[in-house]
């Protein structure tokens, strides 16, 4: 049975569930201060430009919501979190890339972000080792929707980009893989909500080991 090559991960949505992590250090910061985040405001602001959700907030918090106060705590508390307890894992990722690395298939990281953000989330769960190559964003000149991200761990690794496989969670993703000519398989998450949170990510999540069928060629 012949397998491909290669499994590329994006890595914030797909790998851990950073949404999760940021709503419940909102709400830890926004009871500092007197208000309470619940579920649907903060689905309201995944994926708004900063002006749009300061909108939202002076809406639904009222005109004295101290907005940047509360922001700058939800950063302090984030990261208190993330070099504490670690990002959140999702369910089924540790399996899948046990399993991934069982067949002889190398695996890379391909994420947009910074190697500051990524090592220091890879770092707070221990899997910074886990992959054989790992690719950031401020390795390019354009990242997602370009195909850079992408098709540099096919080529620092020797692959082509044919025998690979990207795990996405995005649109950007989506189209990067594409122009790149690697099979994607999409993975979603909550950049684009329905009304529930944590069940629904949780409930696809839970499904992740199912990607495992197309790492067959």
């Amino acid at each position: 049975m012949a397998y491909r090559k290669l499994v590329i991960f994006d890595m914030d949505g797909l790998m851990f569930d950073t949404e999760k992590l940021h709503f419940d250090s909102y709400g830890i910061a926004a009871k500092e201060f007197g208000y309470t985040m619940t579920k649907e405001v903060f689905c309201r602001l995944l994926g708004g430009s900063y002006e749009r959700n300061m909108a939202i907030l002076r809406e639904e918090m009222g005109p004295d919501y101290p907005l940047e106060e509360v922001e700058k705590r939800t950063d302090a508390v984030q990261l208190e979190h993330i070099y504490t307890k670690g990002v959140p894992v999702k369910p089924g990722l540790r399996e899948l890339l046990r399993s991934i690395k069982e067949k002889g298939i190398l695996c890379a990281v391909a994420s947009s972000s910074p190697e500051e953000s990524v090592m220091r989330n890879l770092k707070s769960v221990g899997m910074e080792n886990d992959f054989d190559i790992l690719y950031f964003g401020d390795k390019v000149k354009e990242t997602k929707p370009a195909p850079d991200i992408f098709l540099g761990p096919c080529r620092d690794l020797g692959v082509d980009p044919a025998d690979a496989l990207v795990l996405e969670d995005s649109q950007n993703g989506i189209l990067a893989a594409h122009r790149a000519g690697i099979p994607v398989v999409c993975i979603p998450d909550m950049k684009y909500p329905e009304p529930e949170f944590a069940e629904k990510t949780l409930a696809i999540c839970e499904n992740l080991l199912a990607a495992e069928k197309y790492l067959e060629k």
